[in-house]
């Protein structure tokens, strides 16, 4: 293996490539040559990816912090040289350029030639510092380096000026043969973007020279000969009647000496002609990373997944590109300017990834736990005079600190997620299990919530996606991720609570001796529990449908009068709300009354089927029921009821929480078992 010494210095290694400019072009099929530049102006579909890039990067805005602590920042002062910069690139041109228009730039030449340039030049009257564009056209990296340019050629109208590698802000992409410039995606574009042309061309010749009758025109054989004058006239009578601008184009032709007129045209369907326009913007949308809702191309988009892919957008598409730019902002314009220790730059992207202003306000609301506007800042808000004591918040009385979390808690909206922290908290707050069990109740409240919102996300997924609701709610899927929850949580709650209590009487707990019943217990309550989840979707889903079916007949029955309106039109006609809302609401209800509930009656009905089975393993011969007292009225009449350890209660059941006893005596239950 060759190794190289630089003498502390890798820049002076030498090239082993010829010299070229940053610049390339593509061959199209009628054998003319188009760079980029020109690409970018005739082929429609390629601008349309590069300036949605370019535009949606350049309107979010990029702020200077400077970093006080790990937990604090600040902005940067607005006198400060680089805010200034920021707000300004280029102050000393005769029109200076905006920060939109400075970032619109440079992702667009970064995104067709995979590279930017930028001279860094200081005004000699003030010493501010202005970025001004160089085109990718007009500018060659130069040096003998092997690694970088070692400086920059200019070329412009009035010759040619170098440039060191320090007064220039370059960028560019991974390029496997030269590791000066990048390599441009129109490259990996190169045959669709000629084909694309070479099919505009014919169509411009089709319209230009075509008749607008499209075919051929057979003479019969026993015509006479044609003269080549008589030739030649009617060619040029045809071309100048019935093609192009012609008097006769669109007309009925009239043919001589028996000719016969053969249709020989192909409609756009059979050409492929809108197909191939789709393929060709698809793939410089994916060339470009690009979802292709956001480029036009809507054959699968809906309300559900246009709202997933908005933010899977500014993450996954915009987030390289603006993490590459800050980056090399902060290495090669930062160290241009003095007091700038600690300073880093961003880009403001949670700026459009805020929700609507409802979403906003209750997000907001939820978080500080109480109302967020006062009367008159609300009354300003719609242009109305303040009044007299509207200055205070009101604070309703279900919200107080350490109580309920937000105003909304007893109205439960929203998505299931959002509902949880108010509605959870205080079910369990309120819960009086013994000590033993409260921890279980949690547990389950944090597996129930969990597999709930996955549910959610997945059936409301393809309820978006049009599907019927027996298809989106898969009920074996959902029936066995829950029965294995469960089977797992009951084995640890088992044996959590049965070891200590076998332990206790001089015993040695077995688990393998419940794995047979817990199993089954699983199983059952999956299915009860998906199966009422299912049935509440059912019956709030039959309105959808119902509504869906109206939506149809009046949009027949507009189209009819001459009034067309797309399915967002019909939806919008009739008003309300988003068409996922009642599904929605559904999940939203079972994480903030049913999970609770749930959590509480399994905690008790597992946990003291566990102590019995324990005392049952240690030879413990009675059983005493502890009731929960004023939090359950129910069974206040068994507290201290003492029976044989294998009898049942005066109630019938054999534990708190058995089966036996039915939902009415047996949901939210809260009372014990002691054992002697």
């Amino acid at each position: 293996m060759a190794i190289v010494e630089s003498a502390g210095s890798l820049v002076s290694t030498y090239r082993q490539w010829v010299q070229g400019p940053a610049v390339q072009s593509i061959t199209l099929y009628n054998g003319r040559v188009q760079d980029y530049a020109e690409l970018y102006k005739a082929q429609p579909n390629l601008r349309i990816v590069i300036r949605f890039l370019a535009r949606n990067i350049a309107q979010l805005g990029l702020k200077a912090y400077r970093r006080v602590s790990d937990n604090e920042r600040i902005g940067l002062e607005p006198g400060h040289d680089l805010a200034r910069f920021l707000k300004n690139p280029t102050p000393a041109l005769p029109r200076p350029t905006t920060r939109h228009v400075w970032i619109r730039n440079m992702i667009e030449d970064l995104a067709l030639y995979d590279s930017l340039f930028e001279l860094k030049l200081r005004n000699d009257a003030n010493g501010e510092l202005n970025a001004v564009r160089i085109p990718p056209t007009l500018i060659t990296p130069i040096g003998d380096s092997l690694l970088w340019p070692e400086g920059f050629k200019v070329t412009g109208i009035l010759g040619e000026r170098t440039y060191p590698n320090d007064a220039v802000f370059y960028m560019h992409g991974h390029n496997p043969s030269d590791p000066r410039i990048g390599v441009s995606p129109v490259e990996s574009l190169r045959q669709i973007l000629a084909e694309e042309a070479a099919a505009g061309e014919y169509r411009e010749q089709f319209w230009r020279t075509g008749a607008r009758m499209s075919g051929i025109i057979e003479r019969p054989v026993e015509a006479p000969k044609w003269s080549d004058t008589a030739r030649n006239r009617f060619l040029s009578d045809w071309r100048g009647t019935y093609t192009g601008s012609g008097t006769g184009a669109g007309g009925t032709p009239i043919l001589e000496d028996g000719m016969q007129w053969k249709e020989a045209s192909f409609s756009a369907k059979d050409s492929e002609y809108l197909g191939a326009r789709r393929l060709t913007r698809e793939e410089c949308a994916a060339a470009y990373f690009i979802p292709p809702v956001f480029v036009g191309i809507l054959e699968h988009a809906n309300f559900a997944n246009i709202k997933e892919q908005h933010v899977s957008l500014y993450a996954d598409t915009l987030g390289p590109w603006l993490d590459w730019l800050t980056l090399e902002l902060e290495a090669q314009v930062l160290p241009e300017f003095d007091d700038v220790d600690d300073v880093y730059l961003e880009f403001n992207i949670e700026e459009k990834l805020r929700g609507r202003f409802e979403e906003q306000a209750s997000a907001i609301q939820t978080a500080t736990g109480a109302p967020w506007l006062s009367r008159n800042e609300a009354r300003a808000l719609r242009n109305l005079p303040p009044i007299d004591g509207g200055n205070e918040l009101v604070v309703p009385l279900n919200v107080l600190v350490g109580g309920q979390a937000s105003p909304t808690d007893s109205a439960p909206s929203g998505t299931a997620s959002a509902t949880l922290t108010g509605h959870g908290a205080k079910a369990l707050a309120k819960a009086a299990l013994p000590a033993n069990l409260t921890g279980w109740q949690a547990k389950h409240v944090e597996v129930l919530t969990g597999f709930v919102n996955r549910q959610a996300a997945s059936v409301l997924s393809r309820l978006g996606a049009g599907q019927d609701l027996d298809e989106a709610f898969d009920r074996a899927r959902w029936d066995g991720e829950l029965r294995t929850d469960l089977f797992a949580l009951n084995l640890a709650m088992t044996e959590d609570l049965g070891t200590p209590l076998a332990a206790e009487f001089g015993a040695e707990f077995d688990i393998t001796r419940t794995e047979a019943w817990l199993g089954e217990n699983a199983r059952i309550a999956a299915e009860g529990i998906n199966g009422a989840t299912y049935d509440e979707l059912a019956e709030a889903w039959s309105g959808v449908a119902r509504r869906g079916t109206a939506s149809k007949a009046i949009a027949e029955a507009l189209t009819e009068l001459g009034i067309a309106l797309d399915d967002d039109g019909v939806d919008d006609f009739l008003g309300g709300d988003s068409f996922l809302d009642p599904a929605r609401n559904v999940f939203a209800v079972t994480v903030a009354a049913r999970i609770p509930t749930i959590a509480t009656t399994r905690a008790t009905t597992v946990g003291q089927w566990a102590r019995r089975e324990a005392a049952s393993q240690a030879g413990v011969r009675t059983k005493t029921w502890r009731s929960s007292g004023a939090q359950d009225s129910r069974h206040a009449g068994l507290n201290g009821e003492t029976v044989p350890l294998g009898q049942p209660f005066s109630n019938g059941g054999q534990y708190p929480g058995d089966p036996v006893l039915g939902v009415a005596q047996t949901a939210g239950c809260q009372c014990s078992l002691d054992f002697s």
